[in-house]
């Protein structure tokens, strides 16, 4: 086996198989016309975000329409980014079909992952040709046709172009993989990136988090004070960028019922075992198939003791590690309590959140491939992973399902229920039209309702008590004849009910911020500000350095 660096290609037949993978998966959002196990959910999340961004509410909150019209508290605490995305769209195109503008983004998302993937592996020293292929299997990889069509979470799939610039602005900062030394800029990108994955998915942000701490256990060696100051410096950044999104989730948190997520802990060796969800166990496969091809040519190499390149070394060993860490959590004695009770991990939900890092890495070894045996292992993963991605592909584009498609209904997230409310789904659905504005003693009129505010005529003969067509949550604040009103949960549905006095009066209902809100929001403005200035700044300096260089 040569230890001489060759110039990477592929066989003609794998450079057309890929080719029609791609073309494939950009045609497939124009004609997709079924969504994935969390379609329903996603679209109906972006709809009421999409309505509340049009009555010209820039920071949605309370979803007034959400479970059967009591409310829903979904947007303080799901990250938001991928439906700005959906939204602005709206605004700017006039295309107000929420499948449309799902297609859309995704489609704009992938193509957007391409170029991030494409500036990682640049950065960790792959040539232009390797980058482009790399970067196509990162946006292509059968994995993301999985999340964008048989799960259907825009969400996910958005969040999938910021975890490349993550690694990119920390191969910038500590100075390896020939990052040139760029460590402010790789401060400024790593920070920008976060913030952004964190706005866009808080699992993969936990998932990154625990990758980041596997790398630094991995290069523990090769660690600067230098440079972890500038990381802690770019974590404070990170933390006021994403502060008006953050406080809003802390300080709410024990009003909802969170905790459910923690019932969601998926297993594909539980799948297997069932012999059930066969398209999840098939990409399974693929995935592995490609590392399976890495590890051997790790095998290879060690047998052989054939010198290869420092960034080849870096990948082996990263590779290795994240793949044994994930294969541990794969074992449900294992990863169950781990992912049930142990701090971040909790968050995750499932293994299968570690596998976009698989997809990443993959994409790295193809970037970064020197030797005779890595040039190899990364034609067969591009093998593997092409043709394994042409069957969903193709089944996308024509339409078609090889078993039985079922979507459930376009529910509200559960884990935005109201701690107070004991109900079931059902029974909330019974009593919709069951509740009435009324005391007994006269009416409740509304007069105007808009998402953030509610004003009604009350007419009542004598105080007492009433109970309200609505949710109780601690943010909504009752006003009646100049002063605020207590309001509490009712023992069942948690709908708000509050003691009114008598007479005629006007009644207001207000969705108020916390202080603490209002620090958050001006954190994040001030912190976002501050990177824009900077950034117009460098841009500014860079075309003087440019006009300078090129006067005579």
């Amino acid at each position: 086996m040569s230890d001489k660096s060759k110039t990477f290609r592929l066989p003609v037949a794998l450079y057309i198989l890929l080719g029609i993978v791609v073309v494939l998966e950009l045609a497939a959002p124009f004609f997709a016309r079924t969504n994935g196990v969390d379609g329903p959910s996603q679209l109906n999340l972006e709809t009421q975000f999409n309505s509340l961004l049009s009555q010209g509410i820039v920071f949605p909150k309370w979803v007034p329409q959400g479970f059967h019209g009591f409310g829903s508290p979904a947007f303080y605490f799901y990250p938001p980014l991928a439906f700005y995305a959906t939204g602005i769209l709206q605004l700017l195109s006039g295309v107000s079909k929420p499948d449309i503008l799902f297609q859309a983004v995704g489609l704009l998302a992938t193509l957007a992952s391409f170029f991030a993937a494409r500036k990682l592996l640049l950065a960790i020293g792959s040539v232009r040709n390797q980058a482009l292929l790399g970067a196509a299997l990162y946006a292509f990889a059968p994995f993301r046709i999985a999340e964008l069509y048989s799960r259907s979470s825009l969400s996910s799939h958005v969040a999938y172009i910021f975890l490349p610039l993550v690694w990119c602005g920390l191969v910038q900062i500590f100075g390896n993989w020939q990052s040139g030394g760029k460590t402010w800029k790789g401060t400024l990108l790593f920070s920008v990136s976060f913030a952004l994955l964190m706005l866009t998915s808080i699992p993969l942000a936990v998932v990154t988090i625990v990758t980041m701490l596997v790398a630094a256990a991995v290069f523990r060696r090769e660690l600067r004070a230098g440079a972890v100051w500038r990381l802690a410096l770019g974590t404070v950044l990170t933390i006021g960028l994403v502060a008006f999104y953050v406080i809003p989730v802390v300080l709410y948190e024990p009003y909802v019922k969170l905790q459910y997520l923690s019932k969601l802990r998926e297993f594909f060796i539980d799948d297997l075992f069932h012999l059930r969800n066969f398209a999840g166990l098939y990409h399974l496969a693929l995935l592995y198939g490609g590392m399976a091809a890495f590890l051997f040519a790790y095998w290879r190499v060690r047998r052989h003791r054939v010198p290869i390149a420092q960034a080849e070394k870096n990948i082996f060993q990263f590779t290795l590690a994240v793949l044994a860490f994930i294969v541990v959590l794969e074992v449900p004695p294992i990863g169950r309590p781990l992912l049930t009770k142990m701090p971040l991990l909790e968050l995750v939900q499932g293994t299968w959140r570690f596998y976009i890092d698989v997809v990443l890495l993959g994409a790295c070894v193809v970037g970064i491939a020197r030797t005779a045996a890595m040039q190899k292992a990364a034609r067969q993963i591009i093998w593997i992973w092409s043709a394994g991605a042409l069957l969903p592909a193709v089944l996308i584009v024509l339409n078609l399902h090889l078993g039985t498609h079922q979507v459930g209904p376009a529910v509200d997230p559960p884990e935005y229920h109201p701690i107070y409310v004991h109900a079931g789904d059902s029974v909330l659905e019974g009593a919709k039209d069951g509740i009435e504005f009324a005391t007994g003693r006269g009416y409740i009129r509304p007069i105007t309702e808009k998402p953030d505010r509610e004003d009604d005529s009350v007419s009542s003969s004598s105080a007492g008590l009433v109970t309200f067509h609505r949710f109780y949550w601690p943010a909504w604040h009752l006003y009646a004849n100049g002063r605020e009103l207590k309001t509490s949960p009712d023992s069942i549905l948690g709908l708000a009910r509050a003691e009114l006095p008598a007479g005629d009066y006007e009644m207001t209902w207000k969705l108020e911020r916390t202080p603490l809100e209002t620090a958050g929001l001006l954190i994040s403005g001030m912190a976002w500000g501050g990177v824009l200035l900077t950034v117009g700044i460098g841009l500014a300096q860079r075309r003087v350095t440019l006009k300078g260089s090129s006067s005579p």
